[in-house]
């Protein structure tokens, strides 16, 4: 996997090896698809490959198992639906759940097949519930050997603050556009393919890889912008139609809501003279106050929906009130 930015936090993982100072718990946290979850790989690869301590070498019996995604010391948890709930529901109730964390307790109580680590990686750890908490606190109050659980999510607050206080801390931050670029150019993707994405991506790295693998993401991506700036102008029964379709459909919700976010971030950077991005929308007649109240709006929305059980068209219907 190709590390992008945080070399801070890599440094950190490295030495924290080099001088057996692993800790037991950590907590990887800041905006998505900006390449948490691929230090989180990166960090449990080398802590178990066999010939390297500076980068896994990728070569080795537990890195190429680690890349097939068939180590037998690493579980990888995700947020997923119920329990006999159709896989096809896209607005169902996505959740880290209880009998997950009790999978994860069960593979921690046996052996690591060699002389690694065993490793778990809790992918949308906002999303965890509460039982599931509560469970995966019990586990990290009694860590136990060559084991190591990684924890990631947005916010440290989405988080039971004892959990929070039993892991290291890892913020990181979105990544300069010059590094995407720079990024993918080093992985053949044309130039001009690479400018555009890396300011379409808005920091992310993630969303940049998935742009240039999915091309229609990215035109999506600018349907979501021009979706909203058309809405901030619509009759309000438009808007209303709008947020019943997009409620219907709890990931692209979620992904049209961070989309806006990025989008009047990069408005109201521009406005206060960063370079222009020229693949994006330019915006309405807004000023840099209606800017930012449009971003607490949306954020406000966002954490709304996210941690109350509020119901998320009429959260969307507020929000859409209010541009």
């Amino acid at each position: 996997m190709l590390l992008v930015g945080h070399k801070e936090q890599w440094e950190y993982l490295k030495r924290s090896i080099e001088n057996n100072r692993v800790a037991h718990a950590y907590l990887f946290y800041g905006p998505s698809n900006i390449g948490k979850r691929t230090v989180a790989m990166e960090f449990v690869k080398l802590l178990n490959c066999h010939n390297s301590d500076i980068r896994p070498c990728g070569k080795c019996v537990s890195c190429k198992n680690f890349e097939n995604g068939i180590h037998p010391d690493l579980l990888v948890l995700k947020p997923e639906p119920p329990e006999n709930s159709d896989k096809n529901d896209k607005s169902g109730n996505l959740a880290v759940r209880i009998n997950q964390i009790d999978k994860l307790k069960s593979g921690f109580s046996l052996s690591p097949s060699d002389s690694g680590y065993k490793a778990a990686i809790i992918d949308g750890a906002g999303a965890m519930t509460y039982d599931a908490q509560g469970s995966l606190l019990k586990i990290l109050e009694e860590p136990k050997g060559k084991a190591v659980i990684i924890i990631v999510a947005e916010q440290a607050d989405q988080l039971l603050s004892t959990i929070v206080s039993r892991c290291q801390l890892m913020r990181f931050d979105l990544i300069q556009r010059e590094h995407i670029k720079e990024s993918l150019e080093k992985g053949n993707v044309p130039k001009k393919t690479a400018e555009e994405i890396s300011w379409l991506s808005f920091g992310r790295p993630g969303l940049a890889v998935e742009y240039y693998k999915n091309p229609e993401l990215a035109e999506l991506q600018k349907k979501r912008i021009g979706d909203f700036v058309k809405l901030s102008k619509a009759p309000l029964v438009t808007r209303f139609k709008y947020a019943e379709s997009l409620a219907k459909d709890t990931e692209l919700m979620y992904s049209s809501i961070d989309i806006w976010i990025s989008y009047f971030r990069e408005l109201l950077l521009e406005s206060l003279g960063k370079d222009k991005n020229h693949f994006i929308l330019p915006a309405a007649d807004w000023s840099k106050i209606k800017i930012r109240n449009i971003i607490r709006i949306i954020e406000k929305i966002r954490f709304i929906i996210k941690t109350t059980n509020a119901n998320p068209r009429l959260a969307l219907e507020v929000l859409f009130m209010k541009i």
